[in-house]
């Protein structure tokens, strides 16, 4: 199998684009996992209620050269992706050996011909300069990953990453099976020795991403405003007693003390995230996200640079969560409670969960 990469599709002037033929591929890896989630129960097993699928990736080893020894590199034609491979050229033309004998030799007897004065052999071959493929491809990739492209639109600098996409070539053929698109290069690594010569010699990682539709929308009421205008419309000028001070003031102590039990937890507008935070001591790695077949969240939990204690579970509202998890070593538990009076919400707009809920810790 021959595989070809197609960076970009040009049609940015700004943007990276190139095609390129993989003349030996030498290892190709595909690898299709997902994770399934697992919580332990009192019995001592272990249950899975939810499983996500990762991102699939492809692993390359193969070699990029202008030597002559693929054929199909100069004949395959990718005029229909819009761009061509830069190999793709008139095939190098083969070496002939001329004998060095005359027309003359060919027609007369060897008793005559032998008088005939000899010529030297002459080699027939290819004069034109040979553009080495192989250094431009890694040359490209390098500047690819590490430069950066300042955008005059927007005013910002970004990377000058492109989504690459994947041909598996049977011939020269590549329409019989769909092309894997929306590729990222995470690695690559060029080997060097001394039976390399001049072409790239290299070990490529891709992973296919997926792309989402931001969406906008307007953030709910704030609850500060609505209660501030709530307590102007129900003030009295009424004396207050003692009693009442008192009562307000042990009331007010309460609320600072949960707040100092509180950490406050972001909720972001992406369907899958994670951040890190000290909880209770512990260093906590959160994972959140949003599938479409339950039209819910789920959460992960564990500890930075060690094994999950959570994994998968389903997140409610107005329900102190990993309260009730031995295996999770915090003391306390998940609260998501609504915003104002936004609890139905969570049923009928569960995907923009940021917009009506607030997500924190408490420590008990």
């Amino acid at each position: 199998m021959s595989l070809a990469l197609q960076f970009g599709d040009g049609s940015s002037s700004e943007e990276m684009s190139a095609l390129y033929y993989i003349n030996v591929v030498q290892n190709y890896v595909k690898d299709t996992k997902g994770t399934l989630s697992k919580h332990p129960l009192d019995s001592g097993v272990r249950i899975g209620d939810h499983f996500t699928a990762d991102n699939m990736t492809f692993q390359i080893k193969g070699v990029i050269t202008s030597a002559d020894i693929t054929f199909a590199a100069y004949t395959t034609s990718f005029s229909a992706t819009g761009q061509n491979n830069l190999q793709q050229t008139s095939p190098p033309m083969a070496i002939q050996i001329e004998d060095g004998e005359s027309s003359l030799n060919k027609v007369l007897p060897d008793a005559i011909g032998q008088f005939l004065s000899p010529l030297e052999p002459t080699i027939i071959g290819e004069t034109t300069e040979v553009v080495e493929y192989g250094i431009s491809f890694s040359e490209f990739i390098e500047k690819m990953i590490l430069e950066v492209i300042y955008n005059r639109e927007t005013g910002v600098f970004r990377n000058s990453i492109v989504p690459v996409t994947l041909y598996e070539m049977e011939g020269n053929n590549y329409f019989k099976k769909a092309p894997y698109t929306n590729l990222v290069v995470t690695s690559f690594r060029v080997t060097e020795t001394p039976d390399t010569g001049n072409g790239c010699h290299f070990d490529m990682t891709l992973e296919q991403t997926r792309a989402v539709e931001l969406v906008r929308g307007e953030y709910p009421v704030d609850v500060g405003e609505e209660t501030e205008d709530k307590g102007k419309a129900d003030s009295t000028e009424e004396p207050v007693t003692e009693e009442e001070v008192e009562a307000a003031q042990v009331s007010q102590l309460k609320v600072l003390t949960t707040r100092d039990k509180r950490v406050n937890l972001p909720l972001h507008k992406e369907k899958d995230y994670s951040y890190s935070v000290v909880l209770d001591g512990v260093a906590t790695e959160v994972r959140l996200f949003y599938t479409e077949a339950s039209d819910g969240w789920f959460m992960d939990l564990k500890e930075e640079g060690a094994d999950y204690f959570v994994r998968g579970m389903r997140i409610v509202p107005d329900y102190p969560m990993t309260l009730d998890y031995p295996t999770v070593p915090l003391k306390g538990y998940f609260l998501l409670e609504s915003i104002g009076n936004s609890n139905h919400k969570f049923k009928e707009d569960a995907a923009n969960l940021h917009k009506w809920f607030k997500f924190s810790f408490i420590r008990t």
